[in-house]
């Protein structure tokens, strides 16, 4: 009998029957399957290394794109494929991946027909990310947007978060290391993607970025139109920067360092402050995707 663990961060989205859920997918296609609970920062990683180490062939996870990112630290560089269960705001892997935003459906996908893909994440010291890294205004954002708001206002709480952040934000002069060639850049936000997604049909920081070419996106945004982000995120319309305000570079290793030294943020969590290292992880995580998507 198959068997599928489920990784659960019981803080993520909204108060709904998951264990039942799972239970009304998981038991007719006679899949065996058990829960573990994160309780704390990394507790994502070691579940999901330990279940490598147990044989699982796929570990679900249900949380925000934080708890999916952690769990992908410890499944990278094994043969045990992701499976994406959306539980957070904004659900930005799940785009990214094609999966269903519904989570019955995203189960659903774990036990019929589906495709593997074998994706890049991205390396800051210890730590690996699916999504991107980010210092200056989005690491504001971050902090000024806790759970508590996102429960209550959802992807509109980071428009909140982000009138908060625009306060406290003004122009940087960010030094680059990129693959050794060092640039000076100003802006308001530098930014390193593996994804470009950003949580909405039709938002992406650019179409030419992609989560499998080995690369890492560097970005630096020259001003922050906080208006247009509210609009964005309450009316749901499409948005790409347009390229005057954003100056951009694909690099597999970047160093970033700004004075004053500033916060950084890793998948939607702050993880100290500048100077940081990355380089880009290729090809090491494989994700359950729609089979039509690959």
């Amino acid at each position: 009998m198959r068997w599928i663990p489920v990784i659960i961060n019981p803080s993520a989205g909204k108060k709904t029957a998951v264990l039942a859920e799972l239970n009304e997918v998981f038991q007719p296609a006679g899949v065996r399957w058990s829960v573990e609970i994160t309780q704390g920062d990394g507790d994502g990683a070691r579940l999901a290394s330990r279940l490598v180490e147990q044989g699982a062939e796929i570990v679900g996870v249900y949380g925000g794109d934080g708890t999916v990112s952690e769990v992908a630290t410890g499944l990278a560089g094994s043969d045990t494929a992701l499976g994406v269960l959306p539980g957070g705001t904004g659900n930005v892997l799940a785009y990214d991946f094609g999966v269903p935003r519904d989570f019955v459906e995203a189960a659903r996908l774990l036990v019929s027909e589906h495709a593997v893909r074998t994706v890049d994440m991205g390396e800051i010291g210890e730590r690996k990310f699916l999504l991107r890294v980010g210092v200056g205004f989005e690491a504001l954002v971050v902090e000024h947007t806790p759970r508590s708001l996102k429960d209550r206002f959802g992807l509109l709480a980071y428009g909140i978060g982000g009138l908060q952040a625009l306060l406290e934000t003004r122009a940087l002069r960010y030094q680059l290391d990129l693959d050794g060639q060092a640039i000076e850049a100003e802006g308001v936000i530098c930014t390193v993607a593996n994804s470009g997604h950003l949580g909405l049909p039709g938002m992406t920081l650019s179409p030419s970025i992609d989560i499998a070419d080995g690369l890492l996106d560097v970005f630096v945004l020259r001003k922050v139109d906080i208006r247009l982000l509210i609009q964005i995120v309450s009316e749901n319309i499409p948005y790409v920067p347009k390229p005057a305000q954003l100056q951009q570079w694909q690099v597999r290793e970047v160093g970033i360092s700004v004075a004053p030294s500033q916060t950084v943020q890793v998948d939607g969590d702050n993880l100290g402050t500048t100077p940081v290292r990355l380089r880009s992880a290729p090809g090491c995580l494989k994700v359950i995707v729609p089979g039509n998507s690959v």
